[in-house]
């Protein structure tokens, strides 16, 4: 039996990165890779944790990347708190004679000191950007392997000066027995619109900068005069206070009720998606594979990656455009909704690429096999110090 320690730093409700973790536990086997968790949030992917009767630890940690304030005193208390937070670990790390650890890249100055003080392999998990004149940079050089969630990461990292050997691309996977092309009657909103041919187009996420709702707002009211009918859907709770109340200005001022409608934090998303005819995305994400899953067409406006690999297939299994080419993407739905054929068939495509390539089953061997490279099957257990 060989003890992993995840150390996640994660928001307390729904997001993508905590079914990332579900999804690859499920499938993992728990009579080889014993799961130990930190939580520093209770919440969601707490409660499935606990149903599953993972050994768990929620508890907050100090945050080791925020020694900026002027005042000399602030900054010892941060540092002293820091290591107060790292001797909780390290206490529970040499208790449960743990092997490895798996940490959220939040939580890289803890996996990069702990691990090399105890002589144990780390992994760090970079779900999204991280600069190179950051702290964090500097820390990945302690630790064993870097996993990134795609080529671009890998690319931003390795100019930051990572050693390419040392990431590892694995993708974020989906579940394709929970997310799969079929009509849901647990989500319905609008049937009249639904059976008058509309077009139901969603962006998933937390209503925050980062996800760009606002601009998602100006593409719906750009469609607004096309000729076609479209509905858009804004599916998520809110997470920036200030930013939420600049796209509801947005909205007010254009009159938008009839077209967009704000849904909320929602559960079940299988549910939603399964009823949306495309799915459009401005910052990625885990409801790409998902979308993909139940035979949606995507349409994105990203970051490319300088290797030219990324997840959508433009002209197979969507429609891919630059990150600031979100205007582009008007033609892009508009060639959609003429043609319920190439939906269909970008649908099919998108299903069967998140069944040979993203499979939550895939990512999970996929890790084990990292696991297997650092800490070999027939390793003998540690003895408690």
């Amino acid at each position: 039996m060989r003890r992993v320690l995840y150390i996640l730093d994660m928001l307390s409700g729904i997001g993508g990165a905590s079914h990332q973790h579900i999804g690859v536990l499920k499938h993992m086997d728990r009579s080889d890779i014993e799961a130990h968790f930190w939580c520093c949030q209770d919440g969601y992917l707490a409660q499935r944790l606990r149903e599953a009767r993972v050994p768990l630890v929620t508890e907050k940690l100090a945050d080791a990347l925020a020694f900026a304030p002027r005042n000399p005193l602030h900054v010892a208390q941060r540092i002293l708190a820091y290591k107060q937070s790292l001797n909780h670990v390290r206490a529970y790390i040499k208790k449960n004679r743990i092997d490895l650890i798996h940490a959220d890249y939040r939580c890289i100055p803890y996996a990069s000191e702990l691990g090399p003080s105890l002589g144990i392999p780390t992994v760090i998990h970079v779900r999204s950007e991280i600069y190179p004149e950051t702290l964090m940079i500097k820390c990945l050089d302690k630790v064993d392997r870097v996993i990134v969630i795609s080529h671009r990461l890998k690319d931003l990292l390795m100019q930051g000066g990572l050693s390419g050997e040392k990431a590892v691309v694995i993708h974020d996977g989906v579940d394709i027995s929970r997310f799969k092309p079929k009509v849901s009657k647990h989500w319905n909103f609008y049937p009249e619109k639904r059976a008058s041919g509309t077009i139901f187009v969603g962006l998933v996420g937390r209503i925050e900068p980062f996800k760009r709702q606002k601009e998602y707002l100006e593409l719906a009211l750009s469609l607004k005069n096309s000729g076609k009918n479209f509905h858009f859907f804004v599916i998520g709770t809110l997470r920036d206070e200030r930013y939420f109340k600049e796209v509801m200005q947005f909205f007010s001022r254009n009159k938008m009720d009839s077209m967009v409608t704000f849904t909320g934090e929602v559960y079940g998303i299988e549910h939603i998606l399964n009823n949306l005819d495309i799915l459009v995305t401005l910052s990625g994400g885990s409801v790409v594979l998902e979308a993909m899953a139940s035979g949606i067409p995507v349409v994105a406006a990203a970051r490319p990656s300088p290797s030219g690999r990324s997840i959508i297939k433009d002209g197979v299994t969507g429609f891919l455009r630059g990150f600031d080419e979100v205007k582009e993407l008007k033609k892009c739905l508009k060639t959609l909704a003429d043609d319920p054929k190439l939906r269909k068939k970008m649908g099919a495509a998108a299903r069967r690429e998140a069944e040979e390539v993203f499979a939550m089953r895939e990512v999970s061997r996929k890790t084990v096999a990292l696991y297997d490279e650092l800490i070999p099957v027939s390793r003998p257990l540690k003895k408690a110090a």
